[in-house]
């Protein structure tokens, strides 16, 4: 293509026409980009910038909301049939000991004479091991399902003995007759008749208030000549011949539970989804065992500000537990801390805690609507035979101070008698804990059996016991660890560096737009900017031209 000519000339091709060319013709020639990069190459490279940073920033926000972790645990919790937590569950590796504390009588003959307080001294603990197993275990089409627990305890190498006196198994201690004592409490307010005849009884057979036996025979059986009588009058009640509290703790026979899979709460026991007992007034309780918990598991998640009801056949009730506090994590036992329940202090306190009034009791006209028994008393009888017994903190701890009027050689002490239990909140599992109950004689006056007369109207502690597990084994200690130390910061890890890397290349990308020359930009004007363009240049380009060519004819 020609170029154009100067003013005056018609050549084009002379020294003045190219010379003129080489000062003006620029101006008449459109700009042309010098990119740095190809345009190919910068588109590239933003979308794959842009592209990858959303993605990363999107991850990161739906595993922040979906929480893939918790996912993961509700999957392995779920209680089905070859699961983890079923596994668990069927025979729990928690090592759960019982101790036990027997109250030994050191003035006996004293007492017994008149004008003295019984003076008991506690000796123990002796510790056994209890073990748990679900057997029968069927899963039903309602989301529940059935097994029978089986409880046995087993002497464990860790029993503790009191070596400064020399106590074991095989030493003698002096305790209460629990069979005289209860039969005569029992029949207290019965006729003249059946009073004239166990006190002739008693007589015969010479019972005597305090026996001296050793601590196995106590714990597990020992023969009485009044538990040998009932055995054959009442063969269908009285089903044992020996008496001992722990065999008779543990023989409570086969139940069959039904639990909600979902909630891990008890849906019936026995058929029943009710406990039905006396109150006060002489009325009917209804107390509710769906939703409650037999303690080996609760319910995941549970609120500070929720009560966990627990029942277990020996508490012949269900007792609830409040939060206290958060326990913190113990790193050197590997203890991962947990929320802190225990049953409160008026849990036995029918002034204080109404639920209580079911438990305080069967009512007698005499009491006038009143609870028969004392605030830190709650009445077992119908879980062991009918013997009038009641159950309280050790130590009378909470208790009535008039409990002390005829007992001496009881310290009660919130941190040794307590009673808690430590939930891992997120699995909840239970950590930790010391459920302590005191089982004790409720005796009456009978006027008619002589040799009993001091222990009229008077609360008889015989023994207490602590349920308690503190080591957690190795095959929870992973899943403990897994899930919270382990897991949670790899989740939060990813998330945070996805977020970081997804908006640091959304940034880079920003900037690259923004700062890199517009000469390295593939910019494609639109065709309405083109010709606006166009025009410029052509109008720039005339004027240029006019004042070159008198620019030009003056030099000539």
């Amino acid at each position: 293509m020609r170029s154009p000519l100067q003013p005056g000339c018609c050549c084009g091709l002379c020294a003045k026409c190219r010379e003129w060319h080489r000062q003006i013709a620029p101006l008449n020639a459109p700009d042309r980009p010098i990119a740095s990069l190809s345009d190919k190459s910068y588109f590239r490279v933003m979308i794959c910038l842009t592209t990858l940073g959303l993605t990363l920033v999107m991850f990161s926000f739906v595993t922040y909301l979906a929480d893939p972790l918790n996912a993961v645990v509700n999957y392995v919790l779920t209680m089905s049939e070859g699961s983890f937590i079923f596994n668990l569950w069927l025979k729990p590796p928690v090592p759960v000991f019982l101790k036990v504390y027997i109250f030994n009588v050191t003035n006996a003959d004293e007492f017994l004479k008149g004008g003295v307080k019984l003076r008991l001294e506690q000796v123990g603990p002796y510790v056994y091991r209890e073990v748990l197993e679900h057997d029968d275990v069927k899963f039903n089409l309602n989301g529940t399902m059935s097994y029978v627990p089986k409880r046995s305890p087993l002497m464990t190498e860790k029993l503790v003995l009191d070596t400064s006196q020399g106590r074991g198994l095989e030493d003698r201690l002096i305790v209460p007759n629990i069979p005289l004592l209860a039969v005569a409490s029992k029949l207290a307010d019965q006729s003249f008749f059946i009073q004239i005849g166990f006190s002739t009884l008693v007589n015969y057979i010479d019972s005597k208030p305090f026996e001296q036996v050793s601590v196995k025979e106590y714990l597990w059986g020992y023969e009485d000549p009044i538990v040998r009588l009932a055995s054959v009058a009442y063969a269908d009640v009285v089903t044992f011949k020996q008496l001992g509290l722990l065999d008779r703790m543990f023989d409570a026979g086969l139940d069959n539970v039904t639990m909600n899979t979902t909630t891990l709460n008890i849906d019936t026991y026995n058929g029943q989804s009710m406990l039905h007992s006396l109150n006060r007034s002489g009325g009917m309780c209804d107390e509710p065992l769906r939703g409650v918990s037999e303690g080996v598991l609760v319910e995941r998640n549970v609120q500070r500000n929720k009560t966990l009801y627990v029942y277990r056949k020996g508490f012949c009730r269900t007792l609830g537990l409040e939060f206290e506090r958060d326990e913190p994590a113990d790193e050197v036992n590997g203890n991962p801390g947990g929320l802190r329940f225990v049953i409160p202090a008026h849990a036995f306190n029918a002034t204080l805690n109404p639920e209580h009034a079911c438990h305080c009791g069967k009512k007698k006209p005499a009491d006038k609507g009143k609870c028969p028994l004392k605030d830190g008393l709650s009445d077992i009888q119908d879980c062991y035979y009918g013997i009038p017994a009641a159950a309280s903190f050790p130590h009378f701890l909470h208790a009535d101070p008039s409990l002390f009027d005829k007992i001496e050689g009881l310290s009660p002490d919130k941190e040794k008698h307590e009673a808690y239990v430590v939930i891992q909140q997120k699995l909840g599992i239970p950590i930790g804990g010391h459920m302590r109950i005191q089982t004790n004689l409720v005796l009456k006056k009978n006027r008619f059996v002589k040799r009993i007369a001091p222990f009229g109207d008077m609360i008889l502690p015989i023994v207490w016991t602590d349920l308690t597990f503190e080591e957690i084994p190795s095959s929870l200690q992973w899943m403990l660890d897994l899930c919270l130390k382990v897991a949670p910061p790899l989740q939060n890890g990813f998330i945070f560096c996805g977020a970081a890397l997804g908006f640091s290349m959304l940034l880079a990308a920003l900037i690259s737009y923004l700062c890199v020359p517009i000469a390295s930009k593939p910019d494609r004007p639109s065709p309405v900017e083109s010709r606006r363009s166009s025009k410029v240049v052509q109008v720039l380009t005339a004027e240029e031209l006019m004042r070159s060519r008198t620019e030009f004819s003056v030099a000539v």
